[in-house]
């Protein structure tokens, strides 16, 4: 994970209602091997079996492809998946028997926070990353969270012992303000999922590289 630099999240419902092919925008994305290391699969409207359908063609279709399955934790552990993110709500919701499960599947895992007082509460011994956000006003997900800017994130990486991933509403203009560490790993849906957008932020990205390697 620490060698990752964007973090591409794959939302089924986002793709469809904008006639983007998934498969062929992450042929696309696996073109940056050096910035992407894994993609999320998302699809909060989609049915398990469709769900389990997408993430089998796209092994088939990219065999050497690393997914962090959303939500779906169980066909996830199935699956030997490479990650699995699951919300800080749905993973209180968990149940003791189900808790235990999930700590003991060997993979990648991810949840979400909201406030620097959720970063606090992560337990180090389950979590490898932690969404932080929205970031910025977003209307790719509602969520009803305060937004948090910048200067929240800057806070967070200096109390933060795993990686952070900056969410919501990051944008082509706003994107420079989110590259603040190593430590921070940029995901979104929108911004990435428009070629137009991600080549941009790419460009953004690798002059800011050049600049810390002078």
């Amino acid at each position: 994970m620490a060698q990752a630099k964007l973090y591409p999240i794959l939302d089924v419902d986002y793709s469809a209602t904008r006639g983007i092919d998934i498969f062929a925008l992450v042929r696309f994305w696996l073109d940056f091997p050096e910035y992407i290391k894994f993609i999320q699969l998302r699809g909060k409207s989609t049915s398990l079996q469709e769900y389990k359908q997408i993430y089998k063609n796209l092994i088939k279709e990219n065999p050497n492809l690393k997914i962090i399955v959303n939500d779906h934790w169980e066909f996830a552990s199935e699956v030997s998946a490479f990650g699995i993110h699951l919300g800080k709500e749905d993973f209180a919701g968990l149940r003791e028997s189900e808790l235990t499960r999930f700590c003991q599947i060997p993979c990648l895992k991810g949840t979400s926070s909201h406030s620097l007082e959720d970063i606090r509460n992560l337990d180090l011994k389950i979590w490898d990353y932690t969404g932080l956000g929205p970031m910025f006003p977003t209307t790719t997900k509602v969520s009803g969270y305060t937004t948090l800017g910048p200067e929240i994130l800057k806070k967070a990486i200096s109390i933060s012992n795993i990686r952070i991933v900056p969410i919501g509403g990051i944008s082509v203009q706003n994107f420079p303000q989110v590259l603040l560490s190593d430590q921070i790993l940029p995901a979104s849906i929108g911004a990435f999922s428009e070629k137009k957008d991600f080549i941009k932020i790419m460009q953004v990205l690798i002059e800011k590289q050049n600049s810390l390697e002078k």
